[in-house]
This record gives C-alpha cells, sequence and structure tokens, in this order.
C-alpha cells in the first residue's frame, strides 16, 4: 500500500506528495472494483466501504480518546505546586 496525502498524485503545481503515514488501500479497492465489473453486483463495494468506515471511525475514536488523556494529564501537572 502506498502512502498518500490526498486523492491526486501531485499538486496542481507539479509538487510531490506529503507522507502523512495514511496507507491506501490499492490492492483492495482494485479487487473491489473487478469484482463489480465481473459481477454487476455492488454489495460487495458497499460492504468494504462499511468496513471502512468502522476502521476509520474506531482509530479516530482512539486519538480523541487519547487526546483526552494527555490534556488531563498536562492539566494535572500544571495545577502541581
Amino acid at each position: 500500500m502506498e502512502p498518500y496525502a490526498s486523492d491526486h498524485a501531485c499538486g496542481a503545481r507539479g509538487r510531490s506528495r506529503r507522507r502523512t503515514g495514511v496507507t491506501r488501500p490499492k490492492p483492495l479497492i482494485d479487487a473491489v472494483l473487478d469484482e463489480l465489473r465481473t459481477t454487476g453486483s455492488p454489495e460487495r463495494v458497499r460492504a468494504e466501504l462499511a468496513k471502512r468506515e468502522q476502521e476509520l471511525y474506531r482509530r479516530s475514536l482512539r486519538r480523541l480518546r487519547g487526546s483526552a488523556a494527555l490534556h488531563t494529564y498536562l492539566q494535572r501537572v500544571r495545577a502541581l505546586p
């Protein structure tokens, strides 16, 4: 899988992509699109999109919890004499 910053390979002025640590599931997308082309059924596409949305939600929730924990910790440290 290839890291990407946006859906575009390059910016408007030919700038290279920034590495964000987010991976693009291109093999998965290609497999789903191939199946859609051969079967004509969008069910697998919907299932994969739902799975990806759930993964994104869980990852976002973990990050928010981590941010809240860090904020609480910093507030406590600041309150110490």
